[in-house]
């Protein structure tokens, strides 16, 4: 008998968007996803005739349909050849298991299209299951070096060495992988999936002078990322403040400073710099870096937070006066979308002795944005009783 999953596939197959609505409807209580996937499909433009296939495909696969999710897969791939649909039917296949006919579709992409992000992820991950490590690391590398601002090639390389060895044999596996010398792309990502690696291994990475080869793996990533572009060593001095290795973050940034930036690009600095500050305990020049991050990026409520946070705490009226400016430079959305911003703006307000209902509705503000759950949202809940009290 089908399931809900299956059934909900075939009415949107057979085009009974009313039937289709209801049971999604039906079903979302208990998988809000499949009902989300549903909801995309039936309500898709008749001119995303394929999108809605490969949607269909989709919730075959996640009903255990796994040849069903591939023969309306391959439908899609007969009404549209284009690259993106290609790796669209790539990752459908990767779902059913079918991992050499997607790495051979995704491979045709790649040599069409060398820059495609999303074909290199997918055939990292078909290489990985068919055991060619070496191509599931250069096309992750690859990944990555297309788009320095999305970790996820690192986090599934990670994953990758992870399943291989369990942590401490994942970074022995890492370091037998990289005998010889990868080109640079490859080398960085290298180097910052063992960053990540030490750190699941150990605890917390080595500080200087503690473990030679931890020295030597920061040394070489600094080496690498100083023949990648401003993207990729933003993101590695962004790795070595998380790793407390702030002279090589340092550098970084002081080279970075030198060189022509886009505004986002302009912005990742500034914050880095705020980051390096307040290690340094230089609250001014944090604070003023933050804003210099605002300033480029209106989208950067991560600067806005740590901004309030220093200003907060060192709680003059001085520093309080500065929060509201700052504040208004920011993009309403982003300082809206923000729960830690909003746990932030509440201890502005109680500091400054402002109105109390302003502080309540940026702690129930946090507590819609996190759904209730987590360290932050008992904090807000904490901070509403106290407000109670007063």
């Amino acid at each position: 008998m089908p399931n809900d999953v299956e059934r909900l596939a075939g009415l949107l197959a057979a085009n009974d968007v009313s039937a289709a609505r209801e049971l999604a409807a039906a079903i979302e209580s208990t998988n809000p996803a499949i009902a989300n996937i549903a909801r995309s499909a039936h309500d898709a433009p008749p001119s995303d005739a394929t999108g809605v296939t490969l949607q269909i495909a989709t919730l075959y696969l996640f009903g255990g349909r796994r040849d069903l999710a591939v023969a309306t897969a391959l439908g899609a791939l007969t009404a549209d050849a284009s690259p993106d649909i290609r790796t669209s039917v790539a990752t459908i296949f990767l779902g059913a298991e079918r991992y050499v006919e997607a790495r051979e579709l995704l491979h045709a992409v790649i040599e069409e299209h060398p820059d495609h992000r999303e074909a290199h992820l997918n055939f990292a991950a078909a290489s990985f299951r068919v055991g060619d490590h070496g191509a599931a690391m250069t096309s992750y590398a690859r990944a990555f070096d297309l788009d320095a601002t999305d970790l996820r090639p690192i986090h599934n390389m990670i994953e990758m060495f992870a399943e291989i060895g369990k942590w401490v044999g994942a970074l022995s596996a890492l370091n037998l992988s990289r005998q010889g010398e990868p080109p640079p792309e490859v080398a960085i990502a290298l180097d910052l999936a063992a960053i990540q690696l030490t750190q699941l291994a150990a605890g917390v990475f080595p500080r200087p002078r503690v473990d030679a080869a931890s020295d030597k793996c920061v040394r070489d990533l600094a080496a690498n990322a100083a023949r990648r572009g401003p993207r990729s060593q933003l993101v590695v001095a962004r790795a070595f403040i998380d790793i407390e290795r702030y002279a090589e973050a340092s550098a970084l940034a002081q080279s970075l400073a030198q060189r022509e930036l886009t505004l986002a690009e302009r912005a990742d600095l500034y914050f880095i710099e705020g980051l390096l500050a307040e290690h340094a305990r230089k609250r001014e020049l944090a604070v003023d870096r933050y804003a210099q991050a605002i300033a480029a990026d209106p989208m950067r409520s991560d600067a806005a937070t740590n901004a309030l946070s220093l200003l907060v705490a060192h709680g003059t009226p001085d520093s309080l006066l500065q929060i509201q400016p700052l504040l208004a430079k920011l993009d309403p959305g982003a300082r809206a979308a923000s729960a830690t911003l909003a746990f932030n703006e509440a201890r502005y307000i109680h500091k400054a002795a402002l109105p109390i209902g302003d502080a309540r509705v940026c702690l129930e503000r946090v507590l819609t944005l996190t759904g209730g759950v987590g360290e932050l949202a008992d904090m807000a809940r904490d901070a509403l009783k106290e407000l109670e009290r007063t």
